[in-house]
């Protein structure tokens, strides 16, 4: 492995364009590919868990806030 391969696998950075991000729901800590997004502290929610968490706030389709309810 050449010095460059070996410091790209180092950090993580693996050449793989365009790979979605990976997120964690805040409530359950499993992988949530469909997210809601707190606009205060940015923290992720699978739907079924924001709803179940009883303090969030609904702002849109995709952002909630989870912090000043």
């Amino acid at each position: 492995m050449s010095g460059r391969a070996l410091v790209m696998a180092a950090t993580g950075l693996d050449g793989v364009v365009g790979a979605p991000p990976i997120y964690y729901c805040k409530r359950c800590k499993a992988k949530a590919v469909n997210v809601l997004t707190c606009v205060t502290c940015n923290s992720h929610f699978h739907k079924s868990c924001a709803k179940n968490q009883g303090n969030v706030k609904f702002m849109s389709d995709n952002n909630i806030d989870c912090c000043n309810s």
